[in-house]
């Protein structure tokens, strides 16, 4: 009996391993696989119809930020919308790429110029 148990065991280990190995990460159909980024910059421009937020890193890196409904926006500890930021306000955006566009996830006022 002792000697099934052995047999089953290394059956089963066997199917898992081939299994496992035949198994291939793949990105969700809505996951982007283009790289985004992460500016720190001046705003300058913010078109609330667009939902759009342009801002412009020290070293001109930055660009034109599409936000949504899954966009955090912070100032502090507070959360805020894309209304309540200001033209020449910095902050660090991090986003990621999708069809193209630069689609923000994360927007932090560093600093208001109070």
């Amino acid at each position: 009996m002792a000697r099934f148990r052995s047999l089953v065991s290394i059956v089963c280990s066997t199917i898992l391993v081939v299994v496992a190995a035949g198994t291939h990460a793949q990105p969700r159909p809505e996951q982007s696989t283009d790289v985004g980024g992460q500016v720190t910059g001046e705003i300058m421009a913010i078109d609330s119809a667009a939902k759009t937020l342009t801002v412009v890193g020290a070293n001109k890196d930055g660009g034109v930020y599409l936000t949504n409904s899954y966009t955090t926006i912070m100032n502090g500890d507070k959360s805020i919308k894309l209304g309540d930021l200001k033209k020449g306000w910095h902050v660090a955006v991090t986003s990621d790429r999708k069809d193209g566009k630069n689609v923000a996830q994360y927007i932090t006022v560093v600093d208001t110029g109070n």
